[in-house]
């Protein structure tokens, strides 16, 4: 609201989500966007933030998985020590 309003002590650091919409607003003096508008600048925002929420699940599974797949690389590893302690009885 400070942006639209041209408040003095306003801060230079453009928004990350709302960048676009922001480019909008200092490009039109009358800051008024139409519906269509509007709804474009949410979609994209809600595009960047269900990507980052897709990496961020592939992720979670990737250090999952690479958890488990380290547990049964040690249990094999245990195994076949075992075994071999046993054998060399």
């Amino acid at each position: 609201n400070s942006f639209r309003r041209q408040e003095v002590g306003v801060s230079d650091a453009s928004p990350r989500l709302l960048a676009p919409m922001a480019t909008l607003l200092r490009d039109r003096r009358e800051a008024m966007l139409s519906t269509s508008t509007w709804r474009s600048i949410l979609d994209s925002i809600a595009t960047r933030l269900d990507e980052n929420r897709e990496i961020l699940r592939y992720l979670t599974g990737l250090l999952v998985f690479l958890g488990l797949l380290g547990t049964f690389w040690g249990l094999l590893r245990t195994v076949g020590s075992v075994s071999e302690t046993i054998q060399s009885l």
